[in-house]
C-alpha cells in the first residue's frame, strides 16, 4: 500500500492481488495525485501510449485512466494488458461489504491459499470469502460469510438447520486464545449433514450431544476443552448423571466428574475440529464442559464464577 500513498482520495481504493500481480483501482479525478513541493515524485508519459509512469522516492508505478478509473500496478505489462470485463459476481460480492469497515476482503479459498478460513479439505473446490475488517487498539476482529454452490462444501453441513444465540459466550473465558463455535437447533440433522463430509467411522452417540444446540472447541492458557450448551438444564443434569462417572474433586463448589465416554468428540464433528480424550467434565447451569486437563477446567470455573466470561467483553 506504500506504492499508491500519494494517491488523493475519499473513493474506495481496490487492492487487487492475483498470483505475483497487484493492482490499485479508484475512481479518477484531477486531485488524485497529491504532490507538493516537498514532495519526490516524478510522473513521465511513455511514448506512443496512456500509460503514465511515476516514480515516489524507489517505487515505481504505471497507470493509466480506464473510463474514469485509475489503474495502477508496478508491472507495466498488466497496465498495458489490461481489458475491461464485466464481473456480475464480484459486482455483487463488493456490493456486500460494510462501508463502515476500516477494509474488506474478497478473495477465493483455493488448495494453496486459506487465508483465515481453513477450507474444506476433503473436497478440491474453490469459494469466495468476503470479510469485513476492523481494529480497536491493537486489536483486529473481522465478520464475513462464504459463498460456494458446491454440495459438500463445508456450508452444506448447516442445511436445514437454524442459527442459535451465541449463549457459549456466558461459560467462554473472557481472555480466550481462540474458539471454534458451532450450532443447530437439531443434532440429529447437524450430524447427518456433516457425516457426508466426515465419512469416519464413529462411536454410539452420546445423549449430551443430543440435548446440545450449541457446541465450541475453545482454546485457553492452561488448555483446550468442548463446552456445549443445551436447552434444558434438568434433562442435562439428568442425563449427566448416567453419562458421568464418580466425582474426582470439588473446585468452588463445582464437581468434576470423570467421563467414560471420552472419545466422542475424536471425529464427530471433524473437518470443523478434533479433541481426543476429554476424560474429565462439569456442568454449570446449562453448559456441560470437557476436558482432559483438570487445570483449564478450573480456570473455566473460575472465570465463570467470578463473571469473567466472553458475555461481559466489551469486544463481545
Amino acid at each position: 500500500l506504500s506504492k499508491a500513498e500519494f494517491l488523493n482520495t475519499t473513493k474506495p481504493l481496490y487492492l487487487s492481488i492475483s498470483d505475483s500481480s497487484y493492482s490499485f483501482i479508484t475512481e479518477y479525478s484531477e486531485s488524485l495525485f497529491q504532490v507538493d513541493s516537498t514532495s519526490n515524485i516524478l510522473s513521465k508519459k511513455i511514448l506512443d501510449s496512456d500509460i503514465i509512469k511515476t516514480i515516489n522516492n524507489k517505487d515505481t508505478l504505471y497507470h493509466r485512466n480506464i473510463d474514469g478509473f485509475f489503474f495502477g500496478s508496478e508491472s507495466y505489462e498488466l497496465v498495458n494488458t489490461i481489458k475491461i470485463n464485466s464481473n456480475s459476481e464480484l459486482k455483487k460480492l463488493l456490493n456486500t461489504t460494510d462501508s463502515k469497515a476500516e477494509a474488506s476482503l474478497v478473495f477465493k479459498n483455493k488448495n494453496e491459499n486459506d487465508i483465515i478460513l481453513k477450507r474444506n479439505p476433503l473436497k478440491n473446490n474453490s469459494e469466495y470469502v468476503v470479510l469485513d475488517l476492523n481494529t480497536e487498539g491493537g486489536d483486529i476482529s473481522y465478520s464475513g460469510f462464504v459463498k460456494n454452490s458446491d454440495s459438500l462444501s463445508m456450508q452444506s453441513i448447516f442445511k436445514n438447520t437454524i442459527p442459535q444465540e451465541f449463549q457459549l459466550a456466558n461459560i467462554i473465558p473472557k481472555e480466550i486464545e481462540g474458539f471454534t463455535r458451532i450450532a443447530f437447533n437439531d443434532y440429529s440433522i447437524f450430524s447427518e449433514n456433516i457425516s457426508k463430509l466426515n465419512t469416519t467411522e464413529k462411536d454410539s452417540t452420546s445423549e449430551i450431544l443430543n440435548l446440545s444446540n450449541e457446541i465450541a472447541l475453545i482454546k485457553t492458557k492452561f488448555g483446550e476443552a468442548i463446552a456445549l450448551n443445551t436447552l434444558d438444564e434438568n434433562l442435562l443434569k439428568e442425563t449427566v448423571s448416567e453419562e458421568l462417572n464418580i466425582s474426582t474433586e470439588t473446585f468452588k463448589d463445582v464437581s468434576i466428574f470423570k467421563f467414560e465416554n471420552d472419545s466422542i468428540f475424536k471425529n464427530r464433528f471433524s473437518p470443523l475440529f478434533s479433541y481426543e480424550n476429554a476424560s474429565l467434565g462439569f456442568v454449570y447451569e446449562n453448559f456441560a464442559v470437557f476436558s482432559n486437563d483438570v487445570k483449564t477446567l478450573q480456570h473455566i470455573i473460575s472465570q465463570k464464577v467470578n463473571n469473567q466470561t466472553l458475555a461481559t467483553s466489551e469486544k463481545f
